[in-house]
């Protein structure tokens, strides 16, 4: 995930063995763990002021500042087989526009679903925003203005790329189509929406971008190799 500021990234490798989260400089200098001691984590997500850091931690949902210290968990996961809504193991998903807010998703495999939750930044209020038996609704992300969140659904084994509208709860499937659609994530100013597919004339996963109402979808690389989890540079 790239800094607000374009001059860090944090990412997740399991170099020195469990998956833990590492920071560098955009050029690849200065890498460090980001959690003195070897926290393991996945996920990392920069808060939009580039202070801190949101992440999973074996299925809990947790903060650290920007520089691995006052580390603090704000969701504890529970048993998924009895987990109260949003509770289940989770993955970070993004910061809302104001830094107060945390979108994920919480997935239970026994109950066959997935739900788009928001945290407060303190712990507080957790709400449920997508919610749909059998379905598993999963890698949401905070639209610039904060309004939509952009999240992966999948249904009877079809994966689309969805925006729900906070404002209104209305919900959208913006690609509506057979074929494999993952990973969605914002452009900067919010107009368009870059992801992951499997689609006619790619057999291999490239990635495309698209406008937030699906509309304009252009292929962006066309590679043999598996292109996935594209993010927007600042």
């Amino acid at each position: 995930d790239w800094s607000p500021d374009g001059k860090r990234i944090a990412f997740v490798s399991d170099r020195t063995g469990p998956a833990r989260i590492y920071v560098m400089d955009a050029d690849g200098s200065n890498l460090h763990e980001l959690i003195a001691g070897g926290g393991v984590g996945l996920a990392p997500r920069w808060s939009r002021d580039g202070t801190k850091l949101a992440f999973s931690q074996g299925g809990s949902i947790a903060i650290v500042d920007a520089d691995g210290r006052n580390l603090r968990v704000i969701m504890e996961a529970e048993p998924e087989d009895t987990a109260a809504p949003c509770k289940a193991g989770s993955y970070a998903g993004g910061w809302s526009p104001d830094d107060d807010r945390i979108t994920y998703y919480s997935a239970s495999v026994s109950r066959q679903e997935g739900q788009v939750c928001i945290v407060n930044a303190d712990g507080s209020d957790v709400e449920v925003v997508v919610a749909e038996p059998e379905v598993y609704s999963v890698e949401p992300v905070w639209s610039p203005d904060g309004r939509y969140i952009v999240y992966r659904a999948i249904r009877e084994g079809v994966h689309d790329i969805w925006v729900v509208d906070l404002e209104t709860g209305e919900r959208t499937n913006v690609t509506d189509d057979p074929d494999l659609d993952v990973e969605p994530a914002w452009s900067p100013d919010g107009e368009w929406i870059v992801f992951g597919s499997l689609r006619p004339g790619a057999p291999f996963f490239d990635i495309f971008i698209m406008r937030r109402d699906g509309s304009d979808v252009l292929r962006l690389t066309d590679d043999p190799a598996k292109d996935a989890y594209p993010v927007w540079a600042p």
